[in-house]
């Protein structure tokens, strides 16, 4: 099941933890027509894997932990 990633428009996340994104690979225009899966990366010194996205909001360019964008799209916010 796919759900979007709140504050990433274009960016869904599965519940397997795949995440794909529907924005076009040059930054440019509307959203494409099929969607990018993109790569994970793992942290050096732990197991978590981590995507690059940019934030709607900011339009900066950020890395975020696959499994805390699962939580956010399925869940909500992340407690303290």
């Amino acid at each position: 099941m796919w759900k979007p990633i709140p504050n990433f428009y274009g960016y869904e996340v599965a519940d397997s933890g795949e995440v794909r994104s529907w924005r076009p690979k040059n930054g440019r225009g509307g959203l494409a027509t099929s969607p990018n899966i993109l790569t994970q990366t793992k942290f050096a010194d732990s197991d978590y894997v981590r995507v690059g996205m940019k934030n709607s909001l900011t339009n900066n360019h950020m890395t975020r932990r696959v499994h805390q964008l699962v939580l956010e799209a399925f869940v909500g916010p992340c407690p303290a």
